[in-house]
């Protein structure tokens, strides 16, 4: 929002600034404020990249443990293989 609030108000005093030369001076200010934009939008999108990278993380240890717990029972023949399977296809099969 602070970058369209600079390019009002630059649109606003454009008659201004060139009666006065002050260019240099709008532009100097102008990328500042863009440079601080571009930090504060990595800082965000790095964020955002580690939480989605521990989402995903996270969304993957019900489906890790189903295969450890069930390969196990299933090797030492106390379990049957259709149990498992049944519960690798459902969550699929219907919608949240």
């Amino acid at each position: 929002m602070k970058m369209n609030g600079f390019a009002d108000t630059l649109i606003t005093v454009f008659p201004v600034i060139r009666l006065f030369d002050a260019e240099a001076l709008i532009l100097s200010k102008y990328n500042t404020t863009l440079e601080e934009w571009e930090r504060a939008s990595l800082l965000e999108k790095r964020r955002r990249a580690k939480l989605m990278s521990l989402s995903a993380l996270l969304s993957c240890i019900p489906l890790l443990l189903l295969f450890l717990v069930g390969g196990i029972q299933i090797i030492q023949d106390s379990q049957q293989l259709a149990p498992y399977m049944f519960l690798l296809i459902c969550p699929g099969t219907f919608p949240a």
